[in-house]
């Protein structure tokens, strides 16, 4: 009797022993598989609506660049109809229809410059508000799913702290200061394009879980999204990476 009474004391005592143990694995693997599920959040955020703008803005600068052809005929035209008009003025004997057909037609290469400008700059502008906006709505949407999945797991403590990278707009620049100029990709395009998010994220167990589970999560990572041109093609080029201090 006292043998049986011992082995059943015995397989208590080895059962409270691993207690701590199964609780561990079965909190560790609820806590992983957390993990894994606000991973694949947070990749689909980064990239869904960046890819998009990206894929847009990559339209509106072909666009733009597709315009520089155009740019550099009317300033041929221009220049070409300011040196007939300067030979025209001091022309002798003058002619007065001459003069007045010149400066008719630089009138009209003129017009058309403005209208190009006007063109140039809605194709800039356009593509750098989808760039902000898209910035802003990822940012929100990662504050937003952090504080969600801090909020439905009590037994979680979840910090964190979103950053987005400034972005300058468009990352092309003028060539010249002519009235319609051309524009060319600026130096380091394709970081100067990008859409760049991190964070910080530290998951720790609370009350008393803590007790076996003496642990915490560290998470820093960013995603980003840019365009590049490749086989003469732009492309949409994302990736989700370690995080670091400078841009």
């Amino acid at each position: 009797m006292k043998l049986i009474l011992n082995r059943k004391g015995g397989i208590l005592l080895l059962g409270l022993s691993l207690l701590p143990l199964f609780l561990t694995t079965i909190f560790g693997g609820v806590y992983f598989l957390n993990f894994l599920h606000l991973q694949s959040q947070v990749q689909k955020i980064c990239f869904t609506e960046p890819r998009k703008t990206q894929n847009v803005v990559s339209e509106r600068l072909k666009s733009l660049l597709s315009l520089n052809q155009l740019a550099r005929q009317l300033k041929t035209a221009e220049t070409t109809t300011r040196i007939a008009l300067s030979v025209a003025l001091r022309a002798i004997p003058y002619s007065a229809p001459v003069v007045a057909r010149l400066k008719l037609q630089l009138a009209e290469i003129i017009r058309s410059q403005i209208a190009l400008k006007i063109q140039q700059q809605t194709l800039i502008s356009a593509a750098s508000l989808s760039m902000q906006t898209a910035l802003q709505s990822t940012s929100e949407n990662l504050k937003s799913t952090f504080n969600h999945f801090g909020q439905n797991r009590n037994w979680l403590s979840v910090h964190s702290h979103v950053q987005t990278w400034p972005n300058g707009g468009l990352a092309v620049e003028a060539e010249s200061s002519d009235r319609a100029p051309t524009y060319r990709l600026k130096a380091n395009f394709e970081i100067r394009q990008a859409l760049v998010h991190s964070w910080h994220l530290t998951l720790r167990v609370r009350s008393w879980l803590s007790n076996w589970m003496d642990r915490s999560l560290v998470w820093n990572e960013r995603c980003y999204s840019t365009i590049a041109k490749e086989n003469n093609q732009w492309i949409v080029k994302s990736n989700l990476g370690k995080s670091s201090s400078s841009h």
